[in-house]
């Protein structure tokens, strides 16, 4: 009968869950680590018609249509108006700005770099024509027609200025070392004007900060000296990378 006992018992301690008992070998606290990574994604958006930039046959009637014009005393900067002469005109003297322009919606959720390579003035057959561009941008989300609009850089909305036929924005400028300032140069009608050629191709980069969004427009500048311009087609390109 003991002997039933004594088994019993040893039964019973063995059946204690071994988790009953806690050693601690170290009180010391320690962290866990969470992470997420989240990739780059820039987004670039060109749609075929939007990839030209013509120089009207037209002349600017004051709001639409046409190119608009400077007398060639007055330089690149201030307001252009109308014209009487076309900039396709064989006598047209005077800086002519593209009313046509090409642009491009853009989004990125990480810094990016955009850079602009100039193939050099508008040329033809060994002639050419002092040639420009300028840089605009704006962004028409999330906003009231024309109010709140300017791109958004950084997560936050540039409130500078506007861009003639496309509402509230600014324009990049530059002070000399091809790095573009993107949201403090002169703002319209004053707006910094891009040289195609200053004595070789040209290359511009312009920084954005995460987030960025928008759209970003370019209009060409051209100096017509009237009959002395040979006729022909003239062309350059500008090659926009990221």
């Amino acid at each position: 009968m003991l002997k039933l006992i004594i088994a019993g018992l040893l039964m019973f301690v063995m059946a204690v869950p071994a988790g009953a008992a806690v050693n601690a070998t170290s009180t010391t606290s320690h962290d866990i680590t969470v992470t997420l990574t989240i990739g780059c994604y820039t987004n670039v958006w060109w749609t075929d018609q939007d990839d030209t930039i013509d120089f009207n046959g037209t002349v600017q009637n004051g709001s639409n249509d046409g190119d608009w014009y400077r007398a060639t005393a007055d330089g690149l900067t201030g307001a252009y108006g109308a014209a009487t002469k076309s900039s396709q005109d064989a006598y047209a003297e005077g800086y002519y700005e593209s009313y046509d322009a090409a642009y491009f919606w853009f989004e990125s959720n990480c810094d990016a770099t955009m850079t602009l390579s100039s193939g050099g003035n508008l040329s033809n057959n060994g002639d050419e024509l002092p040639t420009w561009y300028t840089v605009a941008l704006t962004n028409n989300t999330d906003c009231t027609y024309n109010v709140d609009c300017g791109f958004i850089n950084g997560g936050v909305r540039e409130e500078n200025g506007t861009i003639p036929a496309d509402g509230q924005g600014c324009y990049a400028g530059d002070d000399g070392d091809y790095a573009m300032e993107l949201f403090t140069s002169p703002h319209y009608p004053n707006q910094y004007s891009f040289p195609m050629d200053d004595g070789s191709p040209t290359v511009y980069t312009g920084d954005f900060d995460a987030f960025a969004q928008g759209t970003i427009l370019f209009h060409a500048r051209v100096l017509r000296a009237g009959l002395s311009d040979p006729a022909g087609t003239y062309t350059t390109t500008l090659t926009v990378g990221f």
